[in-house]
């Protein structure tokens, strides 16, 4: 029996533009990915913002960026990490920082839209700044899964999404300096 190759009439709808109170609730080793570069180890960051989607049973939007993992002063990882917690890290800090560190952490995150290859709108993180004084932190509202959480073979319901339990994102980091991470 031929089985046909369905079309997708699943309609994306990105986050919208503006700054957004945000939580991480994912950091993604993605391994070697190629680039316009050369080959690459390459990190994704997920963010869940305050703002839901209203076609899809008021889940919150989650915004993504991908990084390379790199450590370099002139990374967009490093500078987007020292942007979100307001500081330059010392040679001695970046030396011991464990990106998964970040999941967890308040922050705003300035959403911006892209033009995909297929004409699709995007929203991508253009900015990660310390979340807001006097602001309580975004709690994560369990529909976001991590992805080192997700069951390797996952049903998918009728609508293509996954058939798992949620797994918690774990409490922002207690530090005595203020610092997010």
């Amino acid at each position: 029996m031929p089985i046909p190759i369905r079309k997708s009439s699943e309609e994306f709808t990105p986050c919208p533009e503006g700054l957004f109170n945000a939580l991480c609730v994912d950091v993604v080793d993605m391994g070697l990915m190629k680039s316009q570069y050369g080959d690459k180890f390459k990190i994704k960051v997920v963010w869940q913002v305050e703002e839901t989607n209203p076609e899809n049973e008021d889940k919150r939007f989650t915004v993504r960026q991908f990084y390379t993992n790199s450590d370099n002063e002139k990374s967009n990882l490093r500078k987007m990490l020292e942007s979100w917690r307001g500081q330059k890290f010392t040679q001695e800090q970046m030396d011991n920082f464990d990106v998964e560190s970040v999941v967890g952490a308040p922050c705003q995150v300035q959403v911006v839209h892209n033009l995909g290859k297929e004409g699709k709108t995007f929203a991508n993180a253009q900015a990660v700044v310390p979340a807001a004084g006097g602001v309580l932190p975004l709690e994560p509202n369990g529909d976001y899964i991590r992805e080192c959480d997700r069951p390797k073979d996952v049903d998918r319901n009728s609508n293509g999404t996954r058939n798992a339990g949620l797994a918690e994102v774990p409490p922002p980091p207690d530090d005595e300096d203020g610092m997010p991470f």
